[in-house]
């Protein structure tokens, strides 16, 4: 019986992706797990909302926090799996830190990072936000998406067939690429004030 998962992505432009971690730092970093269904797992740490898809082909991230809480996510992964396993592949919706902050510690475990053209461009060079009075620079390679995608991208993984399309952003949100689409699986999307998660959708049908 086919599986097919469209996943539309949301990178909502929130107040977490730009406070500062500092807000943060002596708080000792932990993740909440929630299942979904079938392989997926919501994850929250202090960032933007995190998936995780665990099955017979591995671990999949979608998106992955701050740097700091990277250890919190291993070792939640660790206790779904019950294993050492690390994620094969990484999935950033967005560029700023709460979705890409560990994109290295995953990077340098072997994790594949993949994300949209536009995020790796802004990942690699030196931004500028004058209206927050932030500057952040450049990633370190370690840390950048290896496989990109203007329009689309399929990735074939635990039984699903998980369709990543892109979005043009809308004029109030520049840096917002993809509009979420629920579905019978899982839901992931705009804020959760808004009675729905941020970051990512999911819509699975058999």
């Amino acid at each position: 019986m086919n599986k097919v998962a469209s996943l539309a992505l949301a990178a909502g432009f929130t107040l977490l992706a730009v406070t500062p971690f500092s807000s943060a730092a002596e708080e000792q970093p932990s993740v909440s797990v929630t299942p979904l269904k079938g392989p997926l797992h919501l994850m929250q740490g202090r960032g933007g909302n995190v998936v995780v898809s665990i099955g017979d082909d591995g671990v999949l991230l979608v998106d992955d926090d701050y740097a700091p809480y990277a250890p919190a996510y291993q070792q939640a992964i660790a206790k779904l799996t019950e294993s050492d396993i690390e994620p094969r592949f990484v999935l950033n919706t967005h560029w700023h830190g709460d979705h890409t902050g560990s994109n290295a510690f995953w990077g340098e475990r072997g994790a594949v990072i993949m994300a949209h053209t536009n995020v790796r461009r802004r990942m690699s060079a030196r931004q500028e936000m004058k209206a927050l009075d932030r500057v952040v620079e450049p990633s370190p390679k370690v840390a950048l998406p290896v496989v990109t995608y203007g329009d689309s991208l399929a990735v074939h993984f635990n039984g699903d067939d998980i369709e990543v399309q892109y979005y043009p952003p809308r004029p109030h949100r520049r840096r917002q690429r993809r509009v979420l689409q629920p579905g019978k699986r899982g839901a992931h999307g705009r804020p959760v004030f808004q009675g729905r998660l941020s970051v990512c959708g999911y819509r699975l049908r058999r």
